[in-house]
């Protein structure tokens, strides 16, 4: 719920963003723009994420992806151009898409029983779903901020995602990844 909390921080104001922050004329079509290096960033890694966790299981991905992520979001604040913004957005991608590839085998991994499997996944999917309804809050916060100073808004804002990220990364560590004992012990 973290990494989706820090997700639906940011997403609902990149195009904002790109307004106030980067300055861009046409704000729409630079967010779409971003949002392609975010997606090719995504599949590049989620190929390659889920592939790695096999190997060395499960947190360790997921620690990289959720640094990669807080780090992008905070970045993102000081990026001197646009350009520099594609690639961080580029950055995030890689780590979300690593994320995406392994949370759900890391969820499936540590469910605690076959029996409530259904229930326990449903319960998982909602924690990724219902973040997105945050964007209120997170507006207003993004309003009082901005009425405050140039873009402090956006500061707390992608501070508070990159926490998420942060805190996420930390509660991870609770989690048993079984997949990756029950590949020692069968080697």
């Amino acid at each position: 719920m973290l990494f989706s909390l820090g997700q639906y921080s940011v997403q609902p104001f990149l195009q904002y963003y790109n307004r106030d922050v980067m300055r861009q004329a046409d704000a729409g079509t630079s967010t779409s723009i971003m949002l392609a290096c975010i997606i090719v960033g995504s599949i590049v890694s989620a190929l390659i994420g889920g592939r790695i966790s096999d190997r060395v299981g499960r947190k360790p991905v997921i620690y990289v992806a959720g640094a990669a992520m807080a780090a992008a979001a905070l970045l993102l604040l000081v990026a001197p151009s646009y350009p520099v913004a594609l690639g961080l957005a580029l950055f995030f991608g890689l780590g979300f898409g690593a994320f995406t590839s392994v949370d759900w085998a890391l969820g499936s991994d540590a469910m605690p029983s076959a029996s409530s499997y259904a229930r326990d996944m449903g319960i998982w999917h909602v924690a990724f779903v219902a973040p997105q309804m945050t964007s209120a809050p997170q507006g207003a916060l993004l309003d009082w901020g901005n009425a405050r100073g140039d873009n402090f808004g956006y500061t707390l804002v992608f501070g508070i995602a990159a926490l998420f990220f942060i805190a996420g990364v930390l509660l991870v560590r609770k989690v048993p990844d079984n997949a990756h004992r029950t590949q020692q012990v069968a080697a």
